[in-house]
């Protein structure tokens, strides 16, 4: 088993009185869809405090993600996705993650979501730019439909925010012109409240310094 990430403890301030998750784990081999609905929600809720005994039944919970039919697919990627992450496996957080949906909210001010929304635009962006450096002739690497909407929904919600400078450096780093420009006229606007952001001079004289350096 992987090793706990490194300044993550488990407290048990999500779950008083409660010291097993075994309960909550037991439910998920019950027959009714809705049991183990329940069970995953209130598995979400102490994942912080139970994610050593949770990750046990990783397989059980994955087998919910990939069942089709099961109403709550997307509550078992979101668990599965925590565990991963305490168990220090971004990799598989992240994927886990996309598959979450909308379920995966990136404007959770956590360290689980600020991390793997990090390695996401890592990742969306090494993409972005290995196929606009790829020769013609040669075909380019696919992107993950969730990978990209994830992006996107992040962009919305900083665009939202005026907090321009974050979404205009994925915009550089992806090859995303349509984004630098869009970012660049916001600037005018709809000024945000950071020095880059407050005037489209501002985010340009950025941009030179970026290119500069």
């Amino acid at each position: 088993m992987a090793t706990a990430m490194v300044g993550i403890v488990p407290s048990m301030a999500h779950a008083p009185g409660l010291t097993s998750a075994a309960g909550l784990l037991a439910m998920l081999e019950e027959e009714a869809p809705a049991l183990k609905a329940a069970a995953l929600r209130k598995l979400d809720g102490v994942v912080s405090d139970f994610w050593a005994e949770i990750s046990e039944a990783l397989p059980d919970i994955e087998s919910l993600y990939e069942d089709e039919a099961f109403a709550e697919r997307q509550l078992a990627a979101l668990l599965a996705s925590k565990v991963y992450f305490y168990l220090g496996e971004l990799g598989d957080a992240l994927s886990y993650a996309l598959g979450a949906g909308d379920l995966f909210c990136v404007d959770e001010a956590s360290e689980f979501v600020d991390t793997l929304l990090a390695k996401a635009i890592d990742e969306y962006c090494d993409l972005h730019r290995k196929r606009a450096e790829a020769p013609p002739e040669s075909e380019a690497p696919p992107i993950d439909s969730r990978l990209s909407s994830l992006v996107d929904r992040m962009v919305e919600s900083s665009l939202g925010r005026r907090a321009y400078q974050m979404v205009l450096g994925l915009a550089l780093e992806s090859r995303r012109l349509e984004l630098v420009e869009r970012v660049i006229t916001l600037c005018d606007a709809a000024p945000g409240d950071h020095e880059h952001d407050a005037s489209t001079a501002a985010m340009l004289a950025y941009c030179s310094v970026l290119f500069t350096t």
